[in-house]
């Protein structure tokens, strides 16, 4: 009984190899179906793209998908990202975990089972040439990594999107349509900014060396990363001044910052207990930076969990009480949710309570509630020390949009309890 085997579109057996064949170029033979079809798929992209010359040899084997993700992270570890800076360990840790799709490298944990990271065949990304990696392929992938963990699916989507980036530079074969892949959507948060007195307690239970970066970052209003990358010659305590460069800022524009006298005296403090041989006025321990990931979860979880242990322990709440600073996670049912924390030594495993609560961007809402509620500055004047140009629309509606409606509401009931439209009328007319 004879075995037939389905061909790609415009591939068919020539002798002992395979042709592969598409309009408006000539046929070409190759050893193995793969190539042959590659030949295909690249000639009908150079036909979309209104380019009629056909593909060498060259072009369609010389890169594949691996190749270019393992040269976006040896450019991240030498050059650096858009910042120009060369990768942390940690920093260049989390690149790889978002690069696995592509670079086919095995997670070392077996907690999750995500998709297969293959095309339509089963071959795996990374063993696919650049040129043969197909965006419906890519879509698929990532839509079922964003139905599981979203936040995991948008860090491997952007990392695709800078193995395109450094393609186009290379001038590798690529499909253009990977250049269209829509962007991972995370859903937002509702954020809570903590009162300033809040801020200084919690940080209390940080180390020694950090701990400050808090109370400055609830009232500089700077971003966690501008803080984070601070080098000593930003500050200027004769003149009692905040530089930070247009590199290392958002909106790629310098902001300098006049510093209050509580300001001041947490700079140099900080200028006495970080670690010597860096520049950095807040580095890790043995002097390299932060990463924001390495930041959060060894610096912002453990302090949030203690100190909302001892809010608990001091106003006698029962272990899982919301507090500030941390709020424990339920399902619809007003469950627990617990998340796996390893393995005893018998292999059984270790949860714990899911948690949520405040995040190094809450510094930032909790500085425009401090300047402008607080503090009393004028709105236009919060905005500037915050980097908007927009003169205070961005904190109105969106720092301050809770407070806002609350205003407008206050206002409603106001007209409300004079008679309505036509009391308050009658009222205005009367003081006529």
């Amino acid at each position: 009984m004879t075995r037939t085997t389905t061909l790609p579109r415009g591939v068919t057996r020539h002798g002992n190899g395979y042709r592969g064949r598409a309009h408006g170029f000539p046929p070409a033979s190759f050893p193995s179906v793969d190539e042959a079809d590659d030949y295909v798929r690249e000639c009908r992209r150079r036909r979309r793209d209104g380019i009629l010359v056909p593909p060498s040899r060259r072009e369609l084997q010389t890169t594949t998908t691996g190749d270019v993700a393992q040269e976006v992270l040896q450019r991240l570890e030498k050059v650096g990202g858009r910042l120009g800076r060369p990768y942390s360990k940690a920093g260049l840790a989390e690149a790889r975990k978002a690069a696995r799709p592509w670079t086919g490298e095995q997670r070392s944990s077996a907690r999750s089972a995500p998709p297969a990271a293959v095309d339509g065949r089963g071959t795996p990304f990374a063993d696919l040439p650049f040129a043969a990696l197909r965006p419906a392929d890519c879509e698929r992938y990532l839509e079922f990594r964003q139905a599981e963990t979203p936040r995991a699916a948008r860090g491997e989507r952007q990392f695709l999107a800078r193995m395109v980036e450094l393609a186009e530079r290379r001038g590798y074969q690529f499909d253009a349509g990977l250049r269209a892949l829509e962007p991972v959507r995370v859903a937002a948060r509702t954020r809570v900014a903590l009162h300033y007195s809040e801020i200084v307690w919690m940080s209390g239970y940080a180390n020694e060396a950090i701990w400050r970066i808090f109370p400055l970052g609830a009232s500089l209003g700077d971003r966690i990363m501008e803080l984070l990358r601070a080098e000593v010659g930003w500050l200027d305590l004769k003149a009692c001044r905040f530089t930070v460069p247009a590199w290392a800022t958002k909106e790629r524009r310098e902001r300098v910052l006049d510093l209050l006298p509580e300001e001041v005296a947490l700079f140099r403090q900080q200028l006495l207990v970080r670690a010597g041989g860096t520049n950095l006025l807040f580095p890790r321990e043995d002097g390299e930076p932060w990463s924001h990931t390495g930041f959060y979860s060894s610096v912002v979880m453990p302090m949030r969990g203690k100190a909302a242990q001892a809010w608990r322990a001091e106003r006698g709440l029962h272990e899982h009480a919301d507090t500030p600073f941390e709020q424990v996670v339920r399902d619809e049912q007003g469950e627990l949710v617990y998340v796996k924390k390893g393995h005893t030594p018998t292999g059984r495993p270790l949860r714990r309570v899911k948690t949520t609560g405040f995040a190094p961007h809450d510094l930032r809402r909790s500085a425009s509630d401090l300047l402008v509620d607080e503090l009393g500055l004028p709105l236009d004047v919060a905005a500037t020390r915050l980097g908007h140009k927009d003169g205070g629309y961005l904190l109105l509606t969106r720092y301050k949009a809770k407070q806002q409606r609350e205003r407008v509401r206050r206002e409603i009931d106001r007209l409300t309890d004079a008679g309505g439209i036509t009391g308050a009328l009658a009222a205005a007319g009367a003081a006529s």
